[in-house]
């Protein structure tokens, strides 16, 4: 029968990427955690995986958002498909190069970084760096 979840409110993930679900620490992920991870409406995006429009690099981390997501009240009703797809950076400018190297956020052609975090957006990086206290 191999792994459909039809509770999975996208499309199904086929079974490359089901089967190629792994945790953090490298352990591929059980049945019932790519049950759970699909019923959730977690996907695999290539090497990554997606919830609700935002895109994440560890299993783990959208698998936790997506249960605090669903656990809120009216969750996913407003926005549900709304979300624009996801679209690479094309890197930062140099005034931005500026900002980055004065509050350690590193941009790797794919993704922009800080401390152990990565971001597909640098406002979204700069907000951590404000969250940490790192930015004034």
């Amino acid at each position: 029968m191999g792994d459909h979840f039809p509770l999975h409110p996208g499309p199904p993930l086929g079974p490359v990427s089901a089967a190629s679900m792994r945790h953090r620490d490298g352990r591929a992920a059980s049945p019932e955690e790519r049950r759970e991870a699909a019923q959730l409406g977690v996907s695999g995006d290539g090497p990554d995986y997606t919830f609700d429009g935002y895109h994440y690099q560890e299993l783990d981390d959208a698998v936790a958002y997506a249960r605090i997501a669903r656990s809120r009240p009216g969750a996913g009703d407003a926005d549900r498909g709304l979300r624009v797809q996801r679209a690479r950076p094309a890197g930062p400018t140099v005034r931005e190069l500026d900002v980055m190297a004065t509050h350690g956020v590193r941009f790797d052609g794919r993704v922009y970084r800080y401390a152990e975090f990565s971001y597909d957006r640098l406002d979204d990086a700069l907000n951590q760096v404000r969250r940490m206290g790192d930015l004034t």
